[in-house]
């Protein structure tokens, strides 16, 4: 992303550049993460104000919920663009979901606290059924399932 918001994907083989999306806010989109089949990134503001969500192929930069100025480090997109994850909310050992289409936040539950501020690392698998954060204190994974 550039300072003013323009947001490039590459295909990092061929060097092409697939989309250029302006985001719209004027500020860049570097806080966040991009889903596994690459259609959407999920981002928020410097300042921890707002949480996005860009759809590459339309272009648009959606609102999906405010957060005041609370921080994470981690967010991760479903496949689907359906649901956002984040990890350490507010430095609370806390794993949060957001309903994309509706903006709900839920508390998911604590993972195992770590002696530092936040974990050293969370990823979610490719396939969006794993969480796995990593600190200090050992690993906690989590399944991930959708409600039917």
């Amino acid at each position: 992303s550039s300072v003013t918001g323009i947001v490039k994907l590459w295909n990092i083989q061929t060097g092409e550049v697939l989309y250029e999306v302006d985001n719209g806010t004027g500020q860049p989109s570097v806080f966040g993460n991009i889903n596994a089949d690459a259609t959407h990134f999920v981002w928020r503001d410097n300042a921890s104000e707002t949480l996005y969500l860009l759809d590459f192929e339309t272009g648009e930069n959606r609102e999906v919920a405010q957060l005041n100025g609370e921080y994470a480090q981690w967010f991760f997109l479903s496949n689907d663009a359906s649901t956002i994850l984040a990890v350490n909310l507010n430095f609370e050992p806390i794993v949060v979901a957001w309903d994309v289409e509706t903006g709900e936040k839920t508390v998911l539950g604590e993972y195992r606290q770590c002696n530092r501020p936040q974990p050293d690392m969370a990823r979610l698998s490719r396939d969006g059924t794993t969480l796995v954060i990593g600190c200090d204190t050992g690993l906690d994974v989590w399944r991930v399932v959708e409600d039917e």
